[in-house]
């Protein structure tokens, strides 16, 4: 199957491959592409997508958490933040997992997390947003896949092993994971590859050939009724080339393309000529 590219909106992040429109002419989609940068240019540190304050929430801003004040913000707020927080036992882990899928837990500060905290934290079906964890043990990857649940968000992972990379792709964690990787190594990405479910690398720049065929080869495709699904796959700010965008093609889902600021000469007509195909097979 050929991969679709996903739809181009300021800020959007595509979920599930729910919004997937046709590939914009070159005209178009460099105008939005410019209108992306110019609606989220932000002279802050934070950019959009690493920024605790969206979705709006409770900042919780104290350096440490007891589990009896963790339930009860837990309890009384969806959207979670715990802006100072950097490091969650496993009793203040239990406490913050409450049902219910429509909540968002963002810990922008977490320095440590041990299996037993990362497995009980797991347990929390929301969205789970660790961006202060800067690496994860194999140990500690697998136990926050463990569940299934919302997105897992490991952004401020900027490189990983393949112990760990291997561990998550096994994960259960059916609403997808985001990788804050850098560069994508050819065994990581064949590794990653193996995730069934939407894969985000928010802060990729660099993808060689190799690494995109690889990483195409992610998700399978589903039937839901009359239409075929496959999982999304966003490689955030990564330069591609006539040639990676060709392999990429081969993904069995939709592709988003919305943190690129600009196309290479020769993409916009590889883009173009395979949605031209897509609808004259």
């Amino acid at each position: 199957m050929m991969a679709r590219f996903g739809e181009w909106l300021p800020g959007a992040i595509p979920i599930c491959g729910r919004a997937v429109l046709s590939v914009l002419t070159r005209v178009g989609l460099m105008a939005v592409l410019v209108m992306t940068a110019s609606a989220y240019a932000d002279n802050e540190k934070r950019d959009y997508f690493g920024d605790y304050r969206v979705p709006a929430g409770f900042e919780y801003s104290e350096a440490t958490i007891t589990p009896d004040k963790a339930r009860e913000l837990a309890r009384e707020h969806v959207v979670l933040t715990l802006v100072n927080v950097t490091e969650v036992s496993p009793a203040v882990a239990k406490a913050l997992v409450i049902p219910g899928g429509d909540t968002v837990l963002t810990l922008p500060a977490l320095a440590t997390l041990d299996e037993e905290a990362a497995n009980i934290l797991a347990q929390r079906p929301g969205r789970l947003r660790l961006w202060g964890l800067k690496s994860v043990t194999p140990e500690v990857a697998a136990a926050l896949v463990a569940h299934d649940g919302d997105r897992l968000e490991l952004n401020g992972i900027k490189e990983i092993s393949p112990a760990a990379a291997r561990a998550l792709a096994k994960g259960r964690r059916s609403w997808g994971i985001s990788v804050g990787l850098i560069d994508l190594p050819l065994e990581i990405a064949a590794i990653l590859a193996e995730f069934p479910y939407n894969l985000d690398f928010p802060y990729l720049e660099t993808l060689s050939l190799e690494s995109a065929k690889a990483i195409a080869e992610h998700g399978e495709v589903v039937q839901r009724g009359s239409e075929t699904v496959g999982p999304t796959l966003d490689l955030g700010k990564a330069r591609l080339t006539p040639a990676i965008a060709e392999a990429l093609l081969a993904h069995d889902g939709p592709l988003s393309l919305n943190r690129l600021k600009r196309l290479e000469p020769g993409v916009g007509d590889v883009l173009s000529r395979a949605e031209q195909d897509r609808h004259n097979p």
